[in-house]
């Protein structure tokens, strides 16, 4: 969720998050932050905590259908694979700002009509389309 400076200030703070992505990019995959997050992954597997009966059944049955070893499915929610250095360089190189949809979400909606707003005609949320500020 947006603050109101936030809200004023999307283009500079769009643009950052995309030259962070570049940096990555063009650094590529680093295996020890790799391990960082899975040696955390392990710990948060380790230590965690039994959840209600009822939203353990809700959240892995959608999983259900996702995984080939359903013996796999609490483990895979925790813990990582592989590093793979080619198959993560593939990845970040589909993140870009040509191909990507910017959600700018606020709390309140006044003065949306300032900002020429249109109303999605099932659920009615106001949206608008807009230019992307990188291009």
């Amino acid at each position: 969720m947006a603050t109101n400076k936030g809200i004023k200030e999307y283009d500079s703070i769009i643009s950052a998050v995309f030259e962070a992505i570049d940096q990555m990019q063009q650094q590529g995959p680093v295996q020890h932050v790799h391990e960082e997050f899975a040696r955390r992954a392990q710990l948060n597997w380790e230590l965690f905590e039994k959840p209600s009966a009822l939203s353990c059944v809700k959240q892995y049955s959608e999983l259900m259908h996702l995984q080939s070893n359903i013996s796999d499915i609490l483990k895979n929610e925790f813990l990582s694979g592989e590093f793979d250095f080619d198959e993560i360089t593939k990845a970040m190189g589909e993140f870009s700002s040509e191909n990507c949809l910017v959600f700018v979400l606020k709390n309140q909606h006044e003065a949306m009509n300032d900002y020429g707003h249109s109303i999605e005609k099932w659920y009615g949320t106001h949206y608008r389309k807009g230019r992307n500020p990188l291009h």
